[in-house]
């Protein structure tokens, strides 16, 4: 139950977030700013934050720790970090990397993933950020990655609630897109 009210808040938000129009650059530019200031102490990897900050809230609740059993958290840290690095860098331009964000929420389906379980990963990201910007994640720059992960969000559920209906990218156009936006940087 407490599963099915946080999943349609969060669904209710991805969808308010996504229908107050797009992202603003000011807050582009805030949640951009924010995450070199990550990167800046968790490093490429991001380990350190992920897996240690991120995961543990993350795992707190039984049924999603048992979807991560038998998991290398290092390495699952390594590939979300990309992720979000992939997304941060993108936020100029949404059309290239909604497409990866509903591929991903297309193979998270096939882990056991459903909507739901996307309230408890949005309120472990937030509760990451602030862990690590400390005062300097105040309600503008808390409603900022709100609203991004919203919109990232509703990517991927809107492809597990299709069914992964839609086309897949090919791995290989999975790694133009990361490579494109490796430039970026």
């Amino acid at each position: 139950k407490v599963y099915t009210v946080m999943s349609k808040t969060m669904i209710d938000a991805a969808e308010a977030a996504a229908a107050s129009g797009p992202l603003t650059k000011p807050e582009i530019k805030m949640v951009q700013a924010s995450w070199t200031k990550i990167r800046s102490f968790a490093g490429d990897s991001g380990a350190p934050v992920i897996k240690d900050v991120f995961y543990e809230h993350l795992c707190r609740d039984p049924e999603i720790a048992k979807m991560f059993e038998g998991v290398d958290m290092g390495k699952q840290a390594g590939k979300l970090w990309n992720m979000l690095g992939i997304a941060v860098r993108g936020l100029n331009d949404l059309d290239k990397i909604l497409p990866v964000l509903r591929d991903s929420g297309t193979r998270h389906m096939s882990y056991g993933v459903s909507a739901e379980h996307f309230a408890p990963v949005g309120e472990s990201l937030m509760y990451t950020l602030d862990k690590g910007l400390g005062k300097e994640f105040n309600t503008q720059l808390r409603a900022a990655w709100r609203k991004v992960y919203g919109i990232l969000s509703k990517a991927m559920i809107d492809a597990i609630e299709e069914g992964g209906g839609g086309e897949a990218l090919s791995k290989s156009e999975i790694k133009a897109v990361q490579a494109s936006w490796a430039k970026v940087r």
